[in-house]
């Protein structure tokens, strides 16, 4: 049995609490690496490294169930077997539809327990997050009489879906006589940016402007009241939010300084930051007080890393000052160092421990992994301060995966639905994340919509009918989370006018309205025939609608979501712009981080153009422009939807868009400033010529690009390219519709999705006027 006094945290490493999914445990002599990670498979995976036996890594361990997106994980102070050094673990892991669950490991039999929800004692649920939670152990001042340890929190920050993060805390009251008292509650987070990642710390060796010098890590701090939080934006820049007492009575606490990283401070790394950050303050730099009066120590350096949109692993770090400073500015500037590239892959999320290991001060020892990695990547910095690794432990990221080929299955519709459909229709395809809802619609002389809950193989019928659609003209829909509303938006017959119906239903209802019919009340801009609408919500809470009217002029319909607002026209500046080449449709991507909606379509003039959207002094504004260098199209007619294009790529920024001309996919990308202009490459070499419309998707965990097409042999084709995987930069090439329905003949119609689980999606029209659905599951 170990004496009492082992069971308080040791004295090295001397680290504050912080969040993150790697923790250096009080398990065997020296402490191992333990490490929680989403298993691409299902559920989670637990790693360690075993310390005290050459240092090797043991795993995966498979535990839990469901779909993961991330996980953060910490070792507290309750046991179930009171002899034992090692605490229990606690879990957090959050779900692809925004909900946050718990997991905690006993220390008497190592079994996982869970899942549960997070519910505060009012009744709420920690939901309605925008990416993976961090949690911080506060640590608990051992009692010195009665049995255990004191009072303690769990500190958890997790970005919030409509911006900003979310800051929830676990009370965990401890009595002498072993009793306890444990609750949620909700205290409220900062910002109001899109984040994609947070980290979180509870400095005990002062950071700003107060804190104790002697504190020494979680051996001695307790419960204390500061936090830092980071957050890396859409838009690849790194907020850090401070949180501590706001006035003179002490009893009041809230976040009270700010900066960003990327703006205030290394502007020369403005749009560089991506996914999950990790902040850690250990004892690099500390120094203790003396009793002389000239001997005032030294706070512990803030340390901070984040993956780069440009691959590798971002790595900062701040002198924190001592006490005779006075109030340091997060934001302060002199304060912060030269920032480090370490070199690497891309990653989406990155955690950082100082340990034990080492001299003076212990080794930074780091993490690195991209979402859908089946392991992660191991790093760590030694006494000189020179980094090491990637050491690569667990599986390699597998792309080559299977298509699955799966008939439609209606309810109340033994038949299939796909017999409605006749050649000349568009499909359209859209997911509801928010509600997990995924949608198809066409039109076919009529207007046709289904919908599924995901995972579900029974599709529902829709009919939002409210005058007959035009089969040959392209159609829209999408979903609007401010109303969490679904839109479709398509054109009506040349018989009523050829104008626009906008229909929208609630997601909680079955019954679609007519919501606007616009298009007559602007002269000649009634829809042109064999073009249609796009519809989108922007990077603010604006609904779009963009459609080609009678000789080719560009139109641009918008309402501000939520309101009763009336739609308004926008004649001002799409007018000016080359008109749309007759019978071909245009292509839009939204770029959150940059606050852009993006119009690519080919010209009456056989050239590409490219417009951007944004707001210029409070005053929005189409900015047109040619798609530079101009490749020929050596006397190729596209035709229908021959453009599509899928924004931004691991948040690099890099703008794409894709287009089939008679022999060959190509490509077209961008660089955030424009470097060199658009680029130019072939997708589709040496495979079969493309004959139809194509369609394109993005699978972020794996940062892959995909485009698929009907080729000349009837075949649904594929041809991807992987973002991170080193040295793979050729475009790979899959027949998905292999050994299944081929696709009906002249110019089919087709569409694709990814839902947030990463099942990627096709479903195309084959030869017998039915729909047919391709299918690809996670690794």
């Amino acid at each position: 049995m170990s004496d009492i006094g082992d069971f308080d945290w040791p004295r090295r490493p001397m680290m504050s609490p912080l969040g993150g999914f790697l923790i250096q445990s009080r398990g065997g002599q020296t402490g191992d690496f333990e490490v929680v990670i989403p298993w691409p498979g299902g559920g989670l995976a637990h790693f360690f490294r075993d310390n005290d036996n050459n240092g090797a890594w043991n795993g995966p361990g498979l535990f839990g169930t469901g779909t993961y997106t991330g996980a953060t994980l910490i070792e507290s102070d309750f046991r179930l077997d009171p002899e034992k050094r090692l605490g229990s673990w606690e879990v957090l892991a959050s779900r692809a539809d925004g909900v946050v669950e718990a997991y905690w490991r006993d220390n008497l039999n190592y079994l996982w327990h869970g899942p549960s929800p997070i519910v505060s004692r009012s009744g709420q649920a920690f939901a309605g997050v925008g990416g993976v939670p961090s949690m911080a152990y506060s640590g608990a001042f051992f009692r010195a009489s009665g049995t255990g340890h004191n009072f303690s929190n769990f500190l958890v920050v997790a970005p919030d879906l409509f911006g900003g993060f979310k800051y929830w805390q676990r009370a965990n009251q401890s009595f002498p006589d072993g009793s306890d008292n444990i609750f949620w509650g909700d205290l409220g987070g900062a910002g109001s940016r899109k984040l994609v990642g947070v980290g979180i710390i509870s400095p005990s060796m002062g950071s700003t402007h107060h804190g104790d010098i002697s504190d020494t890590g979680y051996a001695d701090v307790g419960p204390g009241l500061e936090r830092i939080v980071a957050g890396v934006t859409a838009g690849g820049q790194l907020e850090l939010h401070v949180r501590w007492i706001t006035d003179a009575s002490g009893l009041h606490v809230d976040w009270i300084d700010q900066t960003t990283l990327g703006e205030d401070v290394y502007p020369e790394l403005d749009g560089e930051f991506w996914g999950r950050p990790c902040l850690v303050q250990g004892d690099n730099g500390w120094e203790p007080e003396g009793d002389l009066p000239f001997d005032i120590g030294h706070f512990g350096d803030l340390e901070l890393v984040a993956p780069s949109k440009n691959g590798g692993i971002l790595y900062m770090s701040r002198d924190c000052g001592n006490r005779q400073d006075g109030f340091l500015s997060i934001g302060e500037a002199s304060r912060w160092r030269p920032p480090l590239r370490i070199p690497g892959p891309f990653y989406d999320e990155v955690s950082l421990i100082q340990s034990n290991f080492g001299g003076e001060n212990g080794n930074l020892e780091l993490i690195a992994r991209r979402s859908h990695q089946r392991g992660f990547d191991f790093y760590y910095r030694d006494e000189n301060r020179t980094w090491h690794g990637p050491q690569r432990i667990g599986e390699h990221l597998i792309i080559d995966r299977p298509w699955e080929h799966r008939r439609f299955n209606v309810a109340g519709d033994p038949v299939g639905v796909g017999a409605e459909m006749r050649l000349g229709a568009k499909l359209v395809s859209w997911v509801d994340t928010v509600n997990r809802i995924e949608h198809i619609a066409w039109n076919d002389e009529g207007l046709s919509a289904l919908r599924r809950r995901l995972g579900s193989r029974i599709w529902s019928r829709e009919t939002p009918q409210f005058a007959p659609a035009e089969r040959y003209t392209g159609l829209s829909g999408w979903f609007v989370p401010q109303e969490n509303s679904d839109y479709i938006a398509y054109h009506g017959p040349t018989t009523l006018g050829d104008q626009l119906y906008v229909c929208r239903k609630p997601a909680d209802s079955t019954t679609w309205e007519l919501v606007a019919t616009l298009g007559s009340e602007v002269t000649q801009s009634s829809l042109y025939w064999r073009t249609g609408p796009i519809g989108w919500i922007d990077y603010g809470t604006v609904v779009h609608i963009v459609y080609a009217s009678k000789g080719g002029k560009i139109h641009e319909w918008f309402r501000r979501a939520g309101t009763n607002e009336p739609w308004q026209h926008s004649d001002v500046n799409l007018q000016n712009h080359m008109k749309i080449l007759d019978g071909t449709i245009p292509s839009l991507w939204v770029s959150h981080s940059k606050e852009l909606s993006s119009l690519v379509y080919f010209g009456a003039d056989g050239r590409l153009h490219h417009s951007d959207h944004r707001v210029v002094a409070a005053s929005p504004r189409w900015d047109h422009r040619l798609v530079e260098p101009h490749i020929s199209l050596e006397g190729s007619q596209p035709s229908g939807d021959v453009v599509t294009s899928w924004g931004s790529t691991v948040g690099t920024e890099v703008q794409h868009f894709a287009y089939a001309l008679t022999n060959e996919v190509h490509q077209r990308y961008y660089f955030r400033g424009g470097y060199g202009g658009w680029r130019h490459e072939v997708c589709t070499p040496g495979q079969a010529a493309p004959r139809s419309a194509v369609t394109s998707w993005y699978t972020s965990p794996e940062h892959t690009q995909h485009i698929a097409y009907v080729g000349d042999d009837r075949q649904v084709h594929e041809t991807y390219f992987n973002v991170a995987v080193d040295g793979d930069d050729v475009w790979h090439h899959t027949v998905p519709s292999t050994g299944y329905r081929p696709t009906s003949d002249g110019l089919p119609p087709m569409t694709s999705w990814v839902t947030p689980d990463n099942v990627e999606h096709i479903v195309y029209l084959g030869d017998d006027s039915r729909l047919y659905e391709l299918l690809r599951e996670p690794a």
